[in-house]
């Protein structure tokens, strides 16, 4: 049963994936920080961004116009 408009339920859709790709974006850099153990090689995933990093920017540069 759709409680909203077809847009908002796109919007909503949306939104729910942002959050758990975000979610499991934050989960995956918990369990790789305990698997990556070598203290001679650089860690390679330092320089890596984060999705909520890369989201805000995208929400920020279109605000901007």
């Amino acid at each position: 049963m759709q409680l909203g408009t077809r847009n908002f339920s796109a919007y909503n859709r949306n939104l729910r994936r942002v959050m758990w790709a975000e979610f499991l974006d934050a989960q995956l850099r918990i369990a790789r920080a305990h698997q990556f153990r070598a203290l001679i090689v650089a860690n390679p995933l330092d320089d890596t961004a984060s999705l909520t990093a890369v989201y805000t920017q995208i929400r920020q540069s279109e605000d901007r116009g």
